[in-house]
């Protein structure tokens, strides 16, 4: 998976952020997605320590049970991709690829919204 294209000294599992809160911290980031992809996303139901995270700006923004994060630097996404324990891909797009595969070479595991599976994923 070396020659993906990204950027190894930014997307790597160098130096974890330190988190405090509950585990499994799942994350995902909203580019060019639909409302509603992010909805599902935000609806999934995690177990009650877990942390749910996006990580861009939304119209849902008040949803309880989930931190939302608005724009952030290469360096401050590769943090909570280190720091989280799931990467949720909730868009098919070449954008959308390419955050999981970053999230990916940051330690994260990736689960896709659309899988049939996807809280046994999580909950694994």
């Amino acid at each position: 998976m070396e020659d993906d294209d990204i950027d190894r000294t930014i997307w790597n599992r160098d130096n974890p952020a330190k988190l405090y809160c509950g585990r499994p911290i799942v994350i995902t980031v909203s580019l060019g997605c639909a409302e509603e992809q992010l909805a599902e996303f935000c609806e999934l139901e995690l177990p009650a320590r877990a942390t749910c995270v996006v990580l861009a700006h939304s119209a849902l923004n008040d949803l309880p049970d989930t931190i939302f994060v608005s724009y952030q630097t290469d360096q401050e996404l590769a943090g909570w991709f280190k720091a989280c324990d799931f990467f949720v891909s909730i868009c098919n797009n070449n954008e959308h690829q390419l955050l999981a595969k970053e999230a990916e070479a940051c330690g994260a595991r990736i689960a896709d919204i659309n899988s049939q599976n996807i809280l046994d994923i999580l909950l694994g």
